[in-house]
């Protein structure tokens, strides 16, 4: 729709940005999944909606089951709106439309003309991967890693390919570079599609713990994808495909289908964790028995000293990780609850102390989706934030007692054998309204409690020995085995691949 007779791409898009407001309009389904899609590479300014039940409510509101895809605040506004308070030289207009045509005549009049259409970009876009498809060498040593941040399994991987052979490039797709960031890997910006696109196409492995952007990557031939997901060899909720309100997402659906219809090769820990997987993904093909990279962390005794000397710990106190995880907004998929902490952490510490004649001090982990709330919350003074902290496996081993909620990170403490305390005062509700679980929650290894009086007799009447008994029946019984070298045996298999 620009009059140069030039086909454009997405790319070319991102590179007018520089010069150009970008400006969405629709907000139905066709400019949800556009604004999904192209969101992380793109800034849009501004969404126009001809629908008067969408104009001047907050997009985020909208879209409600995918208002974390919207990372500020945006006001649906209207045609006129899009007239009075843009300048049509500097601004670039995606129609995410049915039948655009009217409303480009309308821009074009007066003078409007970038215009665009969502469906035309997606098309152009990929014909040019298309036409630019390649086969890769078999001498090719390239590891792409997709993981959105230099972390969770692929940072375990990525430090034992390094350690193992000095004949690899890796890669990673980030949304902010790392300075910690083991030297010899490159890390290219999520923001900068063209770079990310050209590394992925070249690259012989990628290795992936989600879905991708299914409109922006094409397979080459002899490039092989692995999925690890992000969780560890056993977890609690249902995912994905297995998931009731997940599958009403007709977007994320598509782009977990995609993916894994291109997928090769799934690691995982265990015959809980294939079997949850294949219903999860759908993915009928090749499972290798790795285990969990990323609670290698967990073991790595390394990590205990670490975490006291980061946070100015004393040797003599002991540490409980406090670990919940998020709520969804009610009957969403994907909309973001804050919650409430109410937890006492105090009576915890003063419990604890009567009973093992020992001091405490209590590391406060947030989920990542709810971390940016921890302001709100009213914290004592023998709570260290550790929400912004990178490595939650480095926390882990670090923990003296674990108290979470429905977070799978307690399977990830239950492999290093530490107390774990489950903390629920929202049990009923949770399972009624919120998510699916794998395994019932009466038959974990970990003493459950709806109140913090609840929560205080569970810790008054704990008994290792008990405890432990019951944890290694649990594991078991899923066939669960993790002994911290899982990136170890994650690392070969990629350099067995490679050749």
């Amino acid at each position: 729709m620009m009059y140069d007779n030039k086909i454009h791409t997405w790319f070319d898009v991102k590179k007018m940005e520089v010069k150009y407001k970008i400006v969405l309009f629709g907000a139905g389904k066709r400019g949800r999944l556009t604004f999904i899609r192209q969101g992380n590479q793109l800034d849009f300014d501004c969404v126009i909606d001809n629908d008067p039940l969408k104009q001047e409510r907050l997009l985020k509101d909208v879209w409600e089951d995918d208002s974390e895809f919207v990372t500020k605040e945006i006001i649906i506004r209207n045609f006129q709106w899009l007239l009075n308070n843009y300048n049509p030289s500097r601004t670039i207009v995606i129609l995410a439309i049915k039948d655009g045509s009217a409303i480009e005549s309308a821009l074009y009049k007066k003078h409007y003309e970038n215009v665009f259409s969502s469906e035309e970009l997606d098309k152009n876009t990929l014909e040019y991967f298309e036409s630019n498809s390649i086969t890769i060498p078999q001498n090719n040593h390239s590891v792409f890693i997709f993981m959105n941040d230099y972390g969770d399994h692929g940072k375990y991987i990525t430090n034992k390919l390094l350690e193992k052979s000095h004949n690899i490039d890796i890669i990673w797709g980030v949304e902010q570079c790392r300075k910690d960031a083991p030297p010899g890997v490159v890390q290219v910006k999520i923001s900068h599609p063209v770079e990310l696109c050209n590394e992925f196409r070249d690259s012989k492995i990628i290795i992936m713990d989600n879905a991708l952007p299914y409109s922006c990557v094409q397979k080459p031939r002899g490039q092989l994808w692995i999925q690890v997901k992000h969780w560890s060899s056993i977890t609690l909720k249902k995912f994905y495909l297995d998931d009731c309100l997940f599958v009403k997402n007709e977007n994320m659906v598509a782009a977990v289908k995609y993916t894994i219809d291109n997928t090769d090769f799934f690691f995982v820990g265990s015959k809980f964790d294939e079997d949850t997987c294949r219903k999860g993904f759908n993915f009928n093909g090749v499972y290798k028995h790795i285990g969990s990279p990323r609670s290698d962390g967990a073991f790595c005794n390394d990590n205990y000293i670490k975490i006291r000397k980061y946070y100015h710990i004393k040797d003599t106190d002991k540490i409980i990780l406090y670990a919940p995880t998020f709520r969804h907004k009610k009957g969403t998929s994907y909309g973001i609850d804050e919650q409430y902490i109410d937890i006492d952490f105090g009576a915890i510490c003063k419990e604890l102390k009567g009973k093992y004649n020992e001091n405490y001090v209590f590391l406060l982990r947030l989920h990542p989706a709810v971390k940016q709330f921890v302001s709100k919350y009213e914290i004592d003074n023998n709570v260290i934030n550790v929400s912004e902290y990178s490595d939650a496996e480095e926390l882990v081993a670090a923990a003296d007692i674990l108290i979470s909620d429905y977070s799978s990170v307690m399977f990830e403490a239950a492999f290093i054998k530490r107390p774990i305390f489950l903390y629920a005062p929202d049990l009923d509700e949770y399972l009624k309204n919120e998510r699916q679980l794998l395994i019932d929650y009466n038959d974990l290894p970990f003493p459950v409690a709806k109140s913090n009086n609840e929560l205080l007799n569970n810790i008054r009447s704990f008994s290792k020995n008990d405890y432990l008994k019951k944890l290694e029946e649990f594991l078991n019984s899923y066939g669960v085995n993790e002994d911290g070298h899982a990136s170890e045996r994650a690392a070969k298999f990629i350099l067995d691949l490679m050749g």
